[in-house]
């Protein structure tokens, strides 16, 4: 078998786990930890309780990206693998809640202000999207299955700030930090609340749980097509770059990934439902925290733990080569060394930039370029070129 089918099927082999069993896990954290903040943040007042997720969501999210580099130098610097791991697993587990407190006061102040019909569903998506557009920043929308972490990253605490201001600038880089999870950060959830409330109205039936066949339908068709997608849509994106139609790019890139949302937010309304409904739905409260523990032991026993954070914030046209259009949903990323699919050594940073048609020796040399036989094995020429660049690990 050629090493490019060998690549097609071992990223089949990802997309299968990430769609089919690591991302329904991912939303039942979600809807076990968003529903369990109703519960017990102040309940009988929504304006209240929901200012109350947003600050305390905004501050935690900020003070974890300003503490990145002091987690990053210090942890990794633990000598017990063991300690290092559990710590590891600590910061994501609460990171997690300040994520999802966030997300829950943005969602519940748009309720509490303009209600939850089918129109405010539209006018918060129309929002929020028109917003993001204006930043470059619309990318950020996607979520599982189609942007997985694997919690054995090398860069397991950093993330990345919208002005790309580095740490180390004091006071720029802590306005950066509040700027960029108050203003793209908390647009991708007035999306996401806009599209999903819309979806509420839009396929509301006479038999609940069959609005959740529909959307289960739509998303994991729309999510498993993409996927496939993905290559075509990247030797489009490379395209249009190498023509230099920089904004023709950009705005195929978010086309690309506005259909891709609407795949995603199906999927998660899907199974968030059918929890709703099938899980425990005569104790509201016992079913949200077997969600929400299930959801936490299940990502991390999967070594994807991280996969339930929201962190980066990505920015529109940033990737070149056509990798904008690729998604970063690798299950299996502990395994590619041992894969034989990629390679060992070191890989040069003028070779991460050289065309998708070099192909690079064993020895990490450069060879004479050569032309593909194919668009297709341009695709994953390319891939495998940029699997192990820090780039594709959102670095």
């Amino acid at each position: 078998m050629s090493p490019t089918s060998k690549i097609f099927l071992w990223r089949c082999l990802d997309g299968f786990i990430c769609i089919f069993i690591l991302s329904p896990l991912v939303v039942i954290y979600w809807r076990g930890s968003f529903q369990l903040l109703d519960i017990y943040i102040y309940p009988s007042d929504l304006f209240v309780s929901a200012w109350i997720s947003v600050v305390v969501g905004i501050c935690g999210t900020v003070l974890v990206n300003v503490s990145q580099n002091l987690l990053h130098t210090k942890v990794d610097k633990i000598p017990t693998k063991c300690l290092q791991i559990f710590c590891k697993r600590l910061y994501t587990y609460f990171y997690g809640w300040i994520i999802v407190v966030h997300w829950r006061g943005i969602w519940r102040l748009w309720d509490a202000y303009t209600g939850t019909s089918y129109a405010s569903g539209c006018i918060s998506f129309a929002a929020g999207c028109a917003i993001l557009l204006l930043l470059k920043c619309f990318r950020n929308v996607v979520a599982p299955p189609l942007v997985t972490v694997s919690d054995f990253d090398e860069n397991y605490f950093i993330i990345k700030t919208l002005f790309r201001t580095k740490p180390s600038s004091g006071v720029l880089y802590l306005l950066d930090s509040i700027f960029s999870v108050a203003v793209p950060g908390s647009l991708v959830v007035t999306v996401w609340r806009g599209l999903w409330t819309a979806l509420d109205g839009l396929l509301e039936t006479a038999v609940a749980i069959r609005t959740f066949y529909i959307s289960a339908a739509f998303g994991f068709g729309i999510i498993v097509i993409q996927f496939f997608l993905q290559w075509p849509a990247a030797y489009v994106s490379k395209s249009l770059e190498a023509k230099c139609f920089h904004s023709l790019k950009i705005i195929f890139e978010d086309c690309f990934f506005l259909v891709a949302c609407f795949g995603v937010v199906n999927l998660w309304r899907a199974v968030w439902g059918f929890c709703d409904l099938l899980v425990l739905p005569e104790d509201y409260t016992l079913s949200n925290c077997l969600c929400h523990i299930t959801g936490a032991l299940a990502t991390m026993l999967l070594l994807h733990g991280n996969t339930v954070l929201v962190r980066d914030v990505q920015i529109d046209g940033e990737y070149t080569q056509g990798r904008g259009c690729w998604f970063f949903s690798k299950s299996l990323t502990l395994f590619e060394k041992k894969s034989g699919l990629f390679l060992s050594g070191p890989i040069r940073p003028e070779i991460i930039s050289a065309a998708p048609s070099m192909v690079v020796s064993k020895e990490g040399q450069l060879p004479e370029p050569r032309e593909p036989s194919s668009p297709r094995e341009n695709f994953f020429e390319q891939e495998r070129l940029v699997e192990q660049s820090p780039q594709a690990h959102g670095i």
